[in-house]
């Protein structure tokens, strides 16, 4: 069985699969996407994404043509690193590999991604987790190799920002075209901070009780009004002598997005492109919000040079893990944009709107178990019975 699969591993290494076509094609990576895609599988692996049982879901759920077929050659591929073809497209396996990283959300829609629970396998694989995200490119360090013309600071949480402020100050020397792009997010305690937001509340003259209440899923202090991020931005400016921009973006009945800031930093500037944009985030961020960078950009028909750099992650398996999955949805946004000039509906792939019943097995299939191999029965009957 090991020079089987030793063999099998090789012939993978030679021939570029369809799973590594994907891979290639959604990070725009002529150089690693094997790598990459190796890494991806890693990670799926030890988050139990690829049981027989998830697989069937994936299958029916995203209704593939001859699902039976589809399902078993990835049973059988799992450790050859799905590289069989399987009959599908490149764009096939995109939403396959958008739908199976999307089990890393367990948030509803509206909700902050520390509300994600800590699963156990997070802990017990961090060291080989932590290796296989690091090529992906979402642990390290990435430094700016050249000055830009504008540089845009993402706005989040209050230490986040103030984080990645002092981080930017140290590493870059310009100061220049400086942009921290906030919105009318109002603080809560869960991501800001008790202490913190009645300071600020009280250095703004906003009455307040000095208590919290509790509106969907977040806490926030009970003042006459609500205190936003913008407001935080400034204030973090202030305290360290810096004359960047702030960006503030508002959106109605709503917290503005990542992409959102980035739009408002267009209307706000009356951006018309030609220019270099550094996006300074901090990993495991960085790559996504460049890429959101660049959906904002081509969605007004812009065409600009988007860089990410930062600093890097400390290792938090639930924050890179929930990060990826946003990214490679990213990712494959932009890609078809880039191609087709809009974005696709994804809601069906994403975690918070898709199905999440249990799979309807095919009436059909029940002939084809019968007819399988006595041990491809015994591998797959437990799901039809």
């Amino acid at each position: 069985m090991k020079l089987l699969h030793c063999y099998r591993k090789k012939a993978w290494a030679l021939e570029v699969s369809l799973f590594q076509k994907a891979i290639k094609e959604l990070w725009e990576d002529h150089i690693g996407y094997r790598e990459k895609s190796e890494a991806l599988l890693e990670i799926f692996r030890m988050a139990g994404y690829l049981s027989k049982d998830k697989l069937l879901d994936y299958v029916i759920k995203l209704e593939f043509k001859n699902p039976f077929d589809v399902w078993h050659k990835l049973c059988k591929s799992v450790d050859d690193n799905f590289s069989e073809n399987y009959g599908l497209s490149i764009e096939d396996i995109e939403k396959l590999i958008i739908y199976i990283s999307q089990n890393a959300f367990g948030r509803n829609a509206g909700e902050e991604r520390n509300a994600l629970q800590t699963q156990n396998w997070q802990e017990s694989c961090k060291k080989e987790y932590l290796e296989q995200a690091g090529k992906l490119g979402m642990v390290q360090k990435i430094s700016p190799n050249k000055e830009y013309d504008y540089t845009l600071i993402p706005g989040a949480s209050y230490s986040a920002v103030k984080n990645r402020i002092e981080t930017y100050t140290k590493t870059v020397e310009q100061r220049e075209n400086v942009f921290v792009l906030g919105g009318n997010r109002e603080l809560c305690k869960e991501l800001d901070g008790e202490d913190y937001i009645k300071s600020l509340a009280d250095k703004l003259c906003i009455k307040h009780t000095g208590s919290f209440v509790m509106k969907n899923g977040r806490t926030y202090l009970n003042s006459d009004n609500p205190i936003t991020e913008t407001e935080m931005i400034q204030d973090v400016l202030k305290e360290s002598k810096l004359n960047f921009i702030v960006v503030n973006s508002i959106v109605e009945n709503n917290r503005p997005t990542t992409i959102d800031t980035f739009f408002s930093f267009i209307e706000q500037t009356k951006f018309k492109g030609d220019a270099e944009i550094l996006v300074w985030s901090k990993q495991p961020y960085i790559l996504r919000q460049a890429t959101d960078a660049k959906i904002a950009f081509l969605t007004k028909g812009i065409k600009t040079c988007v860089k990410g750099a930062g600093m890097g992650s400390g290792g938090n398996v639930k924050a890179i893990d929930s990060e990826l999955a946003a990214l490679i949805a990213t990712l494959y946004k932009y890609n078809k944009l880039e191609k087709t000039g809009e974005i696709p509906d994804c809601s069906y792939l994403m975690f918070q709107t898709r199905d999440k019943s249990d799979p309807i097995i095919p009436s059909e299939w029940t002939e084809d178990f019968y007819r399988a191999e006595d041990s491809w029965h015994k591998l797959i009957g437990e799901y039809v019975y």
